[in-house]
């Protein structure tokens, strides 16, 4: 303990676990905290061989790598809350592929939320 509180050097250790809708642990990660909680995700749907249908998470997953992560391994139900900051990807007047299923999250979310 230093004179004015802790040390800066301070380490943790993060613990991932994906649960089934049963309750049951199917998957668990074990980090430091220098590991970005959506860098896991590819581990510990690599320890998941029964097939998923749907992925929830907080923000800290919202991100284009664990989509594509989703999206290649077949989910198709992505509730993922975006960040407070989020921004739509592909904008309706884009040529890109259908609409991303992230923005369209968003989109929901402005249309049926307050903002105060």
């Amino acid at each position: 303990m230093h004179k004015h509180g802790h040390s800066k050097r301070r380490s943790w250790t993060k613990i991932h676990i994906a649960i089934g809708t049963d309750g049951e642990i199917r998957a668990m990660e074990v980090t430091n905290n220098a590991v970005h909680d959506a860098q896991t995700v590819t581990d510990i749907l690599a320890q998941e061989t029964a097939y998923l249908t749907d992925f929830y998470s907080d923000g800290a997953y919202d991100t284009r790598g664990v989509y594509d992560a989703l999206a290649n391994r077949g989910v198709i139900g992505y509730h993922i809350l975006p960040r407070t900051n989020a921004k739509i990807w592909y904008h309706g007047n884009n040529t890109a592929s259908p609409r991303h299923p992230r923005d369209e999250n968003i989109r929901v979310i402005q249309q049926t939320s307050r903002t105060k």
